[in-house]
């Protein structure tokens, strides 16, 4: 399962000495995850229960989706989304030793009430067995011996997994919608397009992605906010365009380009018409890739400013990421 919406979060640590937390640094100095450190076991549940207030992509997207019309289910307001400083503050994960001070951190991780959070035991020799059974259970998500000579570099892999799982979770509302909507042969549970979308996380280093309709079109964000758009279509929609092209008398030569499936339009609708004006048709018009799905062919284009952000209404992860190392950087 790929999520509907990535970006990066804070991870909560209980770290009295805080010789963890720099052991992060250190280990992810361009990690996609920011760190909070908590002195005590106490400290950091009276955080997350009573002063944090989690708001998730979901809170905003499904609200919007039961004032619209079911058509109008899937059509993010993504624009919204990035503009918003706040995704970095949401918590993905927590990180607790077992040992811990008038408690284990497994009694700690069932005092957070968050249930979305996910949960990363560190253990000792001799306390393997017990992270096994917690993990089997799912009172943990994931737990790393500091035995392990490699330690560290498994931790920051189990950071990374845990935030991937913490959107995947988030996203599984959206995957039941688009059940109960029976939206066909979207690209988001094909296999193949699965691996084509983490291969752009890879390439391109993205920090975050956003669906913006059903099919799997999405926005991409790297660490300073530049932007790429992926639109990705079947067969019946590119058709659509090119009978919408005709009746708006489009010119000749990016007609016979969209019915050959050399280009594709990648125009969104947030700006309140179906689409663009004939005389504007080749500024939305982008080369058409194949991509070939277990079940379906899909045609799909990638390319810079596809969905029209605005590049100084977002705050660049990098920079909210440094302004963080200086904050915690005055408090030690």
């Amino acid at each position: 399962m790929i999520p509907c919406c990535f970006h990066p979060t804070r991870v909560a640590v209980i770290d009295d000495r805080h010789e963890l937390l720099n052991s992060l640094d250190i280990d992810l100095p361009k990690s996609h995850m920011t760190f909070t450190s908590f002195p005590s076991p106490q400290d950091a549940l009276h955080y997350m229960n009573n002063v944090y207030r989690p708001d998730p992509f979901p809170n905003r997207y499904i609200t919007n989706a039961r004032d619209e019309q079911s058509e109008c289910l899937f059509t993010f307001d993504i624009h919204a989304e990035i503009y918003r400083p706040q995704r970095f503050e949401e918590i993905s994960t927590v990180v607790a030793y077992y040992h811990l001070p008038h408690m284990t951190g497994l009694e700690f991780f069932g005092k957070i009430r968050n249930l979305d959070i996910q949960k990363v035991l560190l253990v000792e020799q001799g306390q393997e067995e017990i992270a096994k059974e917690a993990l089997s259970k799912g009172v943990i998500h994931a737990y790393v011996s500091q035995q392990d000579c490699h330690w560290s570099t498994q931790l920051c892999e189990a950071l990374q997994n845990a935030q991937w799982q913490y959107f995947n979770k988030l996203s599984e509302v959206f995957m039941k919608f688009m059940g109960a909507a029976n939206v066909p042969n979207h690209a988001l549970i094909d296999p193949n397009f699965q691996k084509f979308f983490k291969s752009i996380l890879t390439t391109y280093g993205f920090t975050e992605a956003y669906l913006c309709e059903t099919m799997g079109s999405y926005l991409f964000l790297d660490r300073q906010a530049q932007d790429h758009g992926l639109v990705v279509n079947v067969a019946e929609q590119l058709d659509t365009w090119v009978r919408t092209g005709q009746s708006k008398g489009v010119g000749l030569p990016l007609l016979k380009a969209l019915k050959n499936r050399k280009k594709m339009m990648c125009y969104h609708t947030h700006m309140g018409v179906s689409e663009p004006h004939k005389d504007h048709w080749e500024i939305y018009a982008h080369p058409a890739n194949k991509l070939k799905g277990q079940r379906n062919l899909f045609y799909y284009a990638f390319a810079p400013n596809i969905y029209d952000i605005d590049i100084e209404r977002v705050l660049p992860f990098e920079e909210y990421r440094e302004t963080q190392q200086r904050k915690v950087g005055r408090l030690h």
